[in-house]
């Protein structure tokens, strides 16, 4: 049936599915749920299945690591697009293989029957003592949405070919507006991805996170920080040079933007978390007063490391 309706292509993980397609010679488009998270998996796939004309890679990898994949593809001439989800519904299980509803209710979220059972809040009981409490104040199951609108050029310099958003039962005004927004950041690369990003909280979200594209996501539980805690950090850019003689650290300005009075947070593996506010900076040997988005800068600080992620304290 597929075949004579003359759809584009099918997307599956599924062994027996792509047998199927290859045979009738439909294209493959490789979920996410396959989990390819490096280039000799993709490889892979693609000798074993030539109809695989698209992969969406696994939701886990960061930016550089989709870099890499995607240099590889290009030094070996390989046929396929990559793909990554952008916006919308993160599952809380590896690249969204869940079995949580088909096991509570029998509705598989492999088959696009998922009822969110996650999304639910949840007691610990403790069947010897009779006790039951909640796992603190958050959804311990239930992730933030994926929001990438304020870090999109860098996914556009990564190479990837598809950006998908996660829209499964939203509304129409919620397509409307999440497919304007990114469509607008998409095509015009001076567009304010700030008033992007409040116009996105305009329609269903469960507040924003940016997943794990810049780096291991921290505690992004709907419902828990971002909406009840008393501060919020905002990702603004990482850590370009130190310089031990002066201790001051060159800051290379991803998202947003700086000014004088702001509270910095610096956060890194190895130099932990390190926290200041900013009383001056220099651009270019000169000071300023605030700094935008693709700006280098020089601020005081105490040891931190290259690569080291900045954020802003609101």
């Amino acid at each position: 049936k597929a075949k004579k309706a003359k759809i584009d292509a099918v997307i599956a993980w599924d062994y027996s599915v792509f047998a199927e397609c290859s045979k009738l010679k439909i294209p493959i488009h490789l979920s996410t749920q396959a989990s390819v998270s490096s280039y000799a998996a993709l490889k892979e796939y693609k000798n074993k299945f030539p109809g695989i004309t698209s992969v969406n890679l696994a939701r886990e990898l960061n930016i550089e690591q989709i870099t890499n994949i995607i240099k590889s593809i290009k030094k070996d001439n390989l046929k396929v697009d990559i793909e990554t989800f952008v916006h919308g519904a993160m599952c809380v299980s590896v690249s969204g293989r869940c079995f949580l509803s088909q096991e509570v209710f029998g509705k598989s979220a492999n088959r696009g029957d998922c009822l969110q059972p996650c999304r639910r809040q949840y007691l610990v009981k403790d069947v010897e003592e009779k006790h039951s409490f909640e796992l603190g104040e958050d959804f311990v199951l239930s992730p933030k949405d994926l929001c990438t609108i304020k870090v999109i050029d860098k996914l556009i310099s990564a190479g990837i070919n598809v950006f998908k958003i996660e829209g499964r039962n939203r509304s129409p005004e919620y397509v409307k507006v999440v497919t304007e927004c990114y469509r607008e950041a998409i095509d015009n690369q001076k567009a304010d991805t700030a008033k992007l990003y409040e116009r996105l909280k305009t329609v269903y979200n469960r507040g924003f996170s940016t997943g794990f594209y810049m780096g291991k996501p921290m505690g992004e539980w709907s419902k828990a920080y971002g909406s009840k805690a008393t501060k919020k950090k905002e990702y603004i850019g990482k850590v370009v040079n130190y310089f031990d003689k002066v201790k001051a650290a060159e800051i290379l300005i991803e998202s947003g933007g700086l000014s004088l009075k702001d509270h910095l947070m610096v956060q890194g593996p190895t130099t932990g978390i390190v926290e200041i506010d900013v009383t001056s900076m220099q651009a270019q040997h000169k000071d300023v007063k605030s700094a935008k988005k693709g700006s280098s800068i020089a601020v005081k600080i105490g040891k931190v490391r290259k690569n080291d992620k900045v954020y802003k304290i609101i």
